[in-house]
């Protein structure tokens, strides 16, 4: 799979639900997210642990009853992202979308991302959320993301 650039992601938080968007120069998909799981909690941190040198991470999105599954595949300074669509848990699920990134892109863009809804308040993502902004997570990342710049041609 060669390398696209042009990663671009989107949430947007209402009532307990992430409708995100995620796309590149070849595709782009629309999931949703429930607040019943810590979903964004669990990227930020699949990302960050990809940078600091894990192989894989997996990451789920409930949808209840459907699920979103993100399978990060990292091969050198380059991220091999699959994101399927299940019926349920316990079912096989469809490919949706799939691309390779360098990790860079892939950490730049999820900080952005996460910025530009904390920028929207955390305490009104917190009511939509149910749950409280992941600020830990966002920043623990960010750390990682500006040491890996550091000493990533």
């Amino acid at each position: 799979m060669p390398a696209v650039a042009d990663l671009s992601m989107t949430w947007t938080v209402r009532a307990g639900w992430a409708d995100v968007r995620v796309a590149d120069r070849e595709a782009e998909a629309r999931i949703l997210a429930s607040y019943v799981s810590p979903a964004p909690e669990h990227f930020l941190g699949a990302v960050a642990h990809l940078l600091l040198g894990d192989v894989e991470a997996v990451v789920v999105f409930e949808a209840e009853p459907a699920v979103h599954r993100w399978r990060f595949t990292r091969e050198g300074n380059f991220a091999d992202i699959r994101l399927t669509e299940h019926p349920d848990d316990r079912r096989p699920g469809v490919e949706i979308w799939s691309t390779r990134q360098r990790l860079g892109t892939l950490a730049r863009v999820t900080v952005r991302c996460f910025d530009a809804v904390a920028r929207q308040g955390e305490a009104d993502y917190e009511r939509e959320w149910r749950r409280p902004f992941p600020r830990f997570e966002l920043e623990a990342l960010r750390t990682v993301w500006r040491d890996h710049r550091a000493v990533t041609p």
